[in-house]
């Protein structure tokens, strides 16, 4: 499935505060007003990035209530019941997406559509919407490949050739940008110099809310020995001024980006990737399946009665120690570390 109109990416806490107070003393209120389009459109925003797909399909429903002619909204709302698997209600809005002129939004559709189609195992189905997203437009034949909504097409005697159609299109990929603020959160270990020289160790990472759904992932098959995305967004990286061995893996110097991998039975492993080569090969982090090579940090897995709510990241300092410690991930019920040592140097 694709996400906001060409490329599938991949996502707010809200606190009232009641003052008790006498009627005479509040001043007279102007009416509350209904929210217009731009508000919900920003709300929209908000609830995809932060995953909160019911959120995002009642907003993208009001703004299809506001103007039925608003064809990123229908792609929204056909988008979240998708995330959801309300697969027949998201195939409605798809297909509507698809109807608009907006050539971007029209592929990708019908793309989507397709994907319905393929979850559903309507295998004839998925073709002909397939071939429909190519006339339309259609060009990533990396997202094909990797799609696992289109996993039961595989082994399917049409595929490989609606591949090897895809990647020899003589029309450019149409071009479709995206501009949207995210909250980053970061974790650091940080020497000052005294007696030795100084640096830092530097995580930055955007948290992804915890789900039910995810509970039983390490115990699926089809997530085993697949590089997923370390985060929501934009890569997460790592920025280290100092050699440092994590989980018996040795990093120099350099900003590295992360991603991570289940190699079966819970035994899950982070990949640190040379920034640069993935900067040069201009790999958005959605395809992070796609990544090659790279050092591997071996986790300890432990399950935990306590629930993160969103993905956590820590670096943590041995108070005993401080060219030793931890890194820490957790998510749910989900925890996974790996010893630190860092090489400071004298």
């Amino acid at each position: 499935m694709t996400h906001e109109t060409t490329s599938r990416l991949a996502r707010p806490f809200v606190a009232a505060l009641v003052c008790l107070v006498t009627a005479a003393a509040l001043p007279a209120q102007e009416p509350s007003r209904e929210p217009d389009a731009a508000d919900l459109n920003t709300k929209l925003q908000q609830a995809i990035q932060n995953q909160q797909w019911a959120t995002a399909e009642t907003t993208a429903a009001k703004l299809v209530d506001i103007d039925a002619d608003d064809a990123n909204a229908w792609f929204q709302l056909g988008y979240s019941r998708h995330a959801q698997k309300k697969y027949d209600r998201a195939l409605e809005a798809h297909v509507k997406a698809a109807s608009f002129e907006d050539a971007a939004t029209r592929a990708a559709a019908t793309y989507n559509a397709a994907c319905v189609y393929a979850l559903q195992s309507k295998i004839d189905d998925a073709f002909v919407w397939l071939d429909k997203a190519v006339d339309a437009g259609f060009s990533d034949a990396r997202l094909l490949k990797s799609d696992s909504d289109l996993n039961n097409l595989h082994t399917d005697e049409r595929f490989e050739p609606l591949i090897e159609r895809v990647s020899k299109r003589d029309a450019p990929a149409k071009l479709a940008a995206f501009s949207y603020t995210t909250p980053r959160k970061s974790t650091r270990l940080v020497y000052f110099p005294s007696d030795m020289p100084g640096g830092q160790i530097v995580i930055e990472y955007a948290a992804v809310p915890w789900s039910d759904k995810y509970a039983g992932v390490l115990d699926d098959p089809r997530f085993v020995d697949r590089r997923w995305r370390f985060g929501a967004d934009a890569w997460t990286n790592l920025d280290t001024s100092v050699p440092v061995t994590i989980g018996g893996h040795r990093i120099e110097p350099g900003y590295y980006y992360l991603t991570l991998t289940h190699k079966g039975e819970k035994k899950c492993v982070i990949n640190v990737l040379d920034a640069a080569k993935i900067r040069a090969s201009r790999v958005d982090p959605v395809f992070a399946n796609t990544t090659k090579g790279g050092g591997e940090i071996p986790l300890a897995y432990e399950s935990t009665e306590d629930v993160t709510d969103a993905l956590a990241i820590d670096l943590a300092m041995d108070s005993r120690d401080k060219t030793r410690g931890a890194l820490v991930v957790r998510f749910g019920t989900h925890r996974l570390s790996a010893p630190i040592q860092v090489e400071l140097g004298r």
